[in-house]
């Protein structure tokens, strides 16, 4: 309520920077309490610090390999979850982990304020981007207070030390880059976005056909390029069985506060009698995929703020069909909802908090009914957002026609 009371207010962007970059200082200190993503980030940099791939052994495979024992390494491997799964976090990401790692002095609490320096410094660059974009698109800085003020952002970037916010500042970059016509360095940014988190991939559709089929096809190019050579370090025989054998373990094993997805799985227990995650996830994924290149080749585009509102569409449409909407998943929807009017991603990063209600007890266990309320308020402002956009087209139209 505070956050929203916030955003009514038209301060001034320094007061807007100062008071986001205090809070987060202040966050910099606490330890993830929603999340043990930290513990494998942490061995992923410690890996790679001692020479060695996290994409071609696993942890388990590591401890069968290896007879010393080192305490560090054996608390990280107490409290990470996936111990058996190769890295999935893309060059980028194990740079973070092993500056992290190579700085602290072989504590988790000392590797964590290192790690979460390191996402601080971005968030200061993110925030500071916002602004220069914000001037650029003719908008008021006081948006800045969207994404500055955000507890989701907050909590899942300052305090459960999530990298989203990571890959958004490169996302951001390569707008800002095309908007004022440098074309290689926003090459550079997306191919960075994307060695975060792989997601941006699926945006390229929608830069192929809303920026012209040859820069669309240099980006891709050029992102693909410039991956290779991140990948080059990591290079074995194994690096890409590994590493999509773990991608493909998330559309088939894992769930969480996922909508469709529910709906289908409980048509498989009906009619099936078993989990058809297997099945569905990859189904539910090449549908997302369609739809993904369906809204991508749809209208062209006249400026840039209208490429972030197909990013932000993107983005939405993957997360109705996944398996898997961890609340840290909405950090990007929340930086690229600052340019936009569309306001349904907002909502949805005040209601998705309803998803720490799994974490109350312990073994973790979903309540459905928390789940279906989520969804059903977050489909209820869609629509109710849907049809005040089209009135307002349809009554431009009449006036236009008067």
């Amino acid at each position: 309520m505070i956050y929203f009371l916030l955003l009514k207010r038209k301060l001034n962007w320094k007061y807007i920077l100062s008071a986001a970059i205090v809070i987060r200082l202040l966050l910099l200190f606490s330890f993830p309490n929603l999340s043990d993503d930290i513990y494998r980030f942490a061995w992923d940099g410690e890996m790679v610090t001692n020479s060695i791939n996290p994409y071609a052994l696993s942890p388990d495979e590591f401890i069968n390999d290896h007879d010393q024992s080192n305490q560090f390494h054996d608390e990280l491997l107490n409290k990470m979850n996936s111990r058996s799964y190769f890295s999935v976090y893309p060059p980028i990401c194990q740079l973070l982990f092993a500056v992290s790692s190579e700085i602290s002095s072989g504590s988790m609490y000392s590797y964590l304020l290192v790690f979460k320096s390191l996402l601080l410094f971005f968030e200061i660059l993110t925030l500071l981007l916002i602004i220069k974009l914000l001037l650029l698109f003719n908008m008021p800085t006081s948006s800045l207070s969207i994404y500055a003020f955000n507890p989701l952002v907050l909590v899942e970037i300052m305090g459960n030390a999530h990298l989203e916010g990571v890959m958004l500042f490169f996302l951001l970059g390569t707008i800002y880059c095309l908007n004022t016509s440098r074309f290689i360095p926003a090459i550079l940014s997306f191919a960075a976005a994307v060695n975060v988190k792989l997601l941006p991939l699926m945006l390229l559709p929608a830069i192929i056909f809303k920026l012209g089929t040859k820069r669309g096809l240099l980006i891709t190019v050029g992102t693909m390029i410039c991956s290779a050579i991140l990948f080059i370090p990591f290079y074995s025989a194994e690096l890409v069985s590994n590493f999509l054998s773990s991608v493909d373990l998330y559309f088939q094993k894992f769930e969480f506060n996922a909508s469709i997805y529910y709906f289908v799985r409980e048509l498989g227990y009906i009619i099936f009698g078993y989990n058809i995650i297997a099945y569905a996830g990859m189904i539910l994924a090449i549908l997302s995929l369609f739809t993904i290149v369906f809204v991508s080749f749809k209208d062209k585009i006249e400026s840039y703020k209208q490429l972030i509102d197909v990013f932000l569409i993107i983005f939405m449409i993957y997360m109705t069909f996944t398996t898997t909407v961890h609340p840290w998943y909405l950090i990007t929807v929340v930086g690229l909802s600052v340019f936009s009017n569309i306001k349904s991603g907002l909502i949805w990063s005040g209601l998705i908090v309803l998803s720490y209600h799994t974490y109350s007890s312990f073994p973790y266990a979903e309540d459905l009914r928390v789940v279906f309320l989520e969804y059903l308020l977050l489909w209820g402002f869609m629509v109710y957002e849907i049809f005040n956009r089209n009135r307002a087209t349809l009554n431009g139209q009449l006036i236009s026609d008067n």
